[in-house]
């Protein structure tokens, strides 16, 4: 195999290995089949080949990774929802990137740590605030009282850690956050899909047509 087919199958196996490993992982915090498509998509974006370009050789030539399957899982969103999961998918690669910084460039953690709070509140604030305006008084009113006051104690402690927290506390952080994505997602939407009537979901939509989206960072 010439040198340019080893790097171009080198190059393949990492952008097959970095979108499964980004759609199992969406799987993991319950994304449906097309959130879960879109993170793999991002990961392809974000994916950094320069130090493969700078040390291709034989012996780093990893095997080609499967293409992940679609799977049946979590119920398709429905539109009033659909806004909100879709800002799920930006606040995983937020989670992911800072976990990773967190890991693996504790130099980096400061300046990281600084981008996470600018982050939150551009992202991830006005997502907390649309669903307390939103979605939680809707299922507050149809009973779900339980999942409500998870769903805001989670908020509260993720606005206390960027509050009081600093860069030693972005692996918390990030773990936090996915942990978060991943229950609204398996749990609050697909009950709000369950219980919530059409009444009640054409005030969510109206709602979430009247806000800006916030404009998310990759």
């Amino acid at each position: 195999m010439t040198d340019r087919a080893e790097l171009a199958e080198q190059i393949r196996s990492a952008c097959l290995q970095a979108a499964s490993a980004a759609y199992e992982q969406a799987g993991i915090s319950g994304l449906c089949g097309e959130g879960r498509w879109k993170l793999a998509v991002q990961a392809l974006k974000t994916l950094d080949l320069a130090p493969l370009l700078e040390t291709s050789t034989p012996e780093t030539r990893r095997p080609a990774t499967p293409k992940p399957e679609a799977r049946r899982g979590s119920m398709q969103r429905i539109e009033p929802l659909r806004r909100l999961s879709s800002e799920h998918h930006a606040g995983l690669v937020i989670a992911r990137r800072a976990r990773e910084l967190a890991r693996n460039a504790p130099d980096a953690r400061e300046a990281a740590w600084a981008d996470l709070r600018q982050r939150f509140a551009d992202e991830l604030e006005p997502h907390f605030k649309l669903e307390e305006r939103g979605l939680l008084p809707a299922l507050l009113a149809a009973g779900e009282g339980v999942l409500v006051e998870r769903t805001l104690a989670e908020h509260l402690r993720m606005r206390a850690m960027i509050d009081a927290g600093g860069p030693e506390d972005l692996g918390a952080f990030a773990e936090a956050l996915a942990d978060h994505i991943r229950f609204e997602e398996k749990e609050l939407f697909e009950t709000a899909q369950r219980v919530l009537g059409t009444e009640a979901l054409e005030r969510i939509q109206a709602l979430h047509d009247r806000e800006a989206a916030p404009v998310c960072r990759t």
